[in-house]
């Protein structure tokens, strides 16, 4: 493939294959090093690239990636996919199912199918329409719709209970008269943690929702930490105990 000696001309050691190219590694220029290394004749014709090449499989008219196909074609190849397979259309795909005219948002659903398959919720479900003027859906209630199916009054009682008490201002300075009087701790045996420890929560000794006449008394009021109030509420047998730990 040439000679070793030194190159006093500065030329390719390939100059015989009519290469008049600067040398730069081995006193050979950089396409005939790359063939020495990958033991590819000197004399083997050039590849001409060929501008706007386009892909080989038929009726396609996508740009040329590599080896002969589109970036499309390209990457079915590589997960052994047959290349003459139909291509999904996505664009304006609707959802799949009858009579829903949603747009497309995965796994052939839309975007609100989609989230009841995730959610193992029946796909034929009635779709509740959430214009603002369905009302609250306990009976009597003509309070106008906030979520879940409640008026603002209902919600706020189901997501946070305690929320009732902000709208009865005697019961609020009650409250806070109690908290005073027992320094904002916690009053179960052997407890005593603070407001800096625990949030303290006013507990009623007999419950606003069955003694209503008694839930202004202070002398029926305590101060609880919430663990404890949770406790005390958990043994009680009341199904909201949870709701105040968060």
């Amino acid at each position: 493939m040439g000679d070793t000696h030194f190159n006093y001309l500065n030329i390719c050691m390939a100059h015989n294959e009519d290469c008049n190219y600067k040398f730069m590694v081995k006193n050979y220029c950089k396409f005939h090093y790359q063939r020495l290394r990958r033991n590819i004749p000197f004399n083997q014709p050039k590849k001409i690239e060929v501008k706007n090449k386009i892909c080989s499989v038929e009726n396609c008219n996508r740009k040329h990636h590599g080896k002969g196909l589109c970036k499309f074609h390209y990457k079915r190849q590589s997960k052994n996919i047959p290349l003459d397979l139909p291509f999904l259309v996505t664009k304006n795909r609707k959802c799949q199912i009858i009579n829903c005219e949603r747009k497309h948002h995965g796994l052939g659903y839309c975007k609100l199918h989609y989230n009841r398959i995730k959610s193992n919720k029946n796909l034929n479900d009635p779709i509740q329409i959430k214009d603002g003027n369905q009302g609250c859906k306990i009976e009597n209630c003509q309070g106008k719709h906030e979520g879940l199916g409640y008026c603002r009054k209902h919600y706020e009682r189901i997501v946070n209970p305690r929320s009732r008490n902000k709208n009865d201002l005697y019961l609020e300075v009650s409250m806070n008269l109690v908290r005073k009087r027992d320094k904002n701790t916690c009053k179960w045996y052997n407890c005593g943690k603070t407001s800096k420890i625990s949030r303290i929560d006013v507990h009623h000794i007999f419950p606003q929702s069955e003694y209503p006449e008694l839930k202004y008394i202070q002398e029926y009021m305590l101060c609880y930490c919430k663990e404890h109030h949770a406790i005390w509420h958990k043994y009680r047998g009341d199904k909201y105990y949870k709701l105040i730990l968060n």
